[in-house]
């Protein structure tokens, strides 16, 4: 073999380290990114306020009526102080129609316990829209408010990955 040929399959080792290495950089990139971006979402504490509707059964954004509709109103909660009930279509929320549900979800998302909320709502039987005020109280976890992301993060993970030793779970507190 000459030296020229020696060298070529030397550049094309090279080649091929340089391309493995940078192929298996970039994955460790992507996959530490998207580890990152689960474990925000995971983590993320869901709506930290409601109003206490359609808590039976979960009702998403219906965009053919352009709203949503309320199927069952909680006993004693924000949602039926303000006059809301089962057969409504809530079709705004503080003055913003609902032609997407970016406006709802905005709202519960920014919303903190003790914020005003106004409900726009279509009545069957009533001829004009309703407009109905609450508050919103702090989100209920398991028959007590929301304390943090820390509890409900072990109670995942526990749940997720069981333990031994301690009976599969960790406590409730």
């Amino acid at each position: 073999m000459n030296r020229e040929g020696a060298l070529s399959i030397q550049r094309q080792s090279q080649l091929r380290q340089a391309l493995l290495l940078g192929l298996a950089t970039a994955f460790a990139a992507i996959t530490i990114l998207y580890s990152a971006l689960w474990m925000y979402v995971v983590r993320r504490p869901s709506a930290s306020v409601e109003l206490g509707f359609n808590k039976t059964r979960s009702v998403q954004y219906k965009g053919k009526i352009h709203g949503i509709p309320v199927l069952d109103v909680v006993p004693g909660s924000p949602a039926e102080r303000a006059g809301l009930r089962p057969g409504d279509l809530i079709v705004g929320i503080n003055g913003q129609t609902l032609q997407t549900s970016a406006p709802l979800d905005e709202t519960w998302a920014r919303s903190r316990p003790g914020d005003q909320v106004e409900v726009t709502v279509e009545r069957p039987g009533e001829p004009e829209l309703l407009a109905l005020r609450g508050t919103f109280p702090a989100a209920i976890v398991r028959g007590r408010t929301r304390a943090g992301i820390g509890s409900a993060s072990d109670r995942f993970v526990s749940r997720s990955f069981p333990c031994s030793g301690s009976g599969g779970a960790l406590p409730a507190g």
